[in-house]
């Protein structure tokens, strides 16, 4: 292994200092079994590329520079690679001693001297780094086997405080919250950032009003919706491709009357008439469009 280093001011290309690197029998096992795994597991290089077998043989250095062992993995081992690569790979390319040296050289590193032992050099920030990343890498490994959770929409941003909120569920089809497995919310950033990620904030324009509903999508009124705006036919749209799912031979049925303009109400509307005649207003349902059986 060859690194090229830079010492204080960048001298000029032919000048760079080159350092030849060995490997040791560990360090050789993990780059080896790094290759084995994804070699069981296609998939993961078929993404990343080329970097795959770096990125996993240096989250495997990581678990060994904290001095861990991750054991046997199961064949299924897939789910937990890749929370592996995310959190360990920077902190255990960043820990290896060629990063000493490459691409700049730290002050009091010593290509002439070793470690008395595998990792002595790793303290400081460097071990600190680790024991975050592994630390993630533990909470996503338990949620591999922990149950789906459903997630609700945030609460609609203040900064609309102008529009009527439309809160607590799908401001199309009013279900009250999604399901995503466990080791996805702990991907997308827990609870809080999930909920972020997968409902989309939209508004609506009040038909014959200056009035504006804001809410969220679900993934699905989302994916109905398209670019065009939330209103009737985004909702018959929307409908009409949950049917399909539900009840394909009801959804023939309806194919015709609700894309030629069938008043399709959505749950953001139910909740704004409500507000507007002072009546109580629509509860969220577990079921999407529960408000139009």
């Amino acid at each position: 292994m060859a690194a090229i280093s830079r010492q204080g001011d960048p001298p000029g290309p032919r000048s760079l200092p080159v350092f030849t690197f060995g490997r040791c029998s560990a360090c050789t096992q993990r780059a080896d079994r790094a290759r084995s795994l994804l070699t069981a597991h296609p998939s993961i290089a078929g993404r990343l590329g080329n970097v795959a077998a770096h990125r996993l043989a240096c989250a495997l250095d990581a678990v060994a520079a904290l001095g861990l062992d991750l054991g046997e993995l199961p064949e299924d081992s897939e789910a937990l690679l890749w929370p592996l690569m995310e959190h360990l790979a920077g902190p255990g390319s960043a820990a290896g001693w060629v990063s000493r040296f490459s691409p700049t050289w730290h002050s009091g590193a010593d290509p002439d001297l070793c470690n008395p032992r595998p990792w002595s050099h790793v303290g400081g920030d460097s071990r600190d780094s680790l024991g975050r990343g592994y630390a993630r890498v533990l909470v996503a490994r338990v949620a591999l086997s922990a149950p789906p959770v459903r997630l609700g929409p945030p609460l609609v941003d203040a900064s609309l405080a102008d529009a009527v909120a439309v809160e607590g569920g799908c401001l199309m089809c009013g279900v009250v919250a999604i399901t995503l497995s466990a080791a996805v919310v702990v991907r997308l950033g827990g609870r809080h950032g999930a909920a972020r990620q997968v409902w989309r904030p939209a508004t609506q324009t009040v038909p014959g009003s200056v009035d504006t509903l804001a809410g969220y999508l679900c993934p699905p009124c989302e994916d109905a919706r398209g670019d065009g705006a939330v209103g009737t036919t985004a909702a018959a749209k929307a409908f009409l491709a949950h049917v399909e799912v539900t009840d394909p031979t009801a959804a023939e049925q309806l194919r015709g009357s609700v894309l030629d303009g069938a008043d399709l109400p959505g749950y953001g509307d139910l909740v704004y008439v409500a507000r507007r005649t002072g009546r109580a207003g629509p509860v969220p349902s577990t079921e999407p469009w529960a408000h139009v059986a």
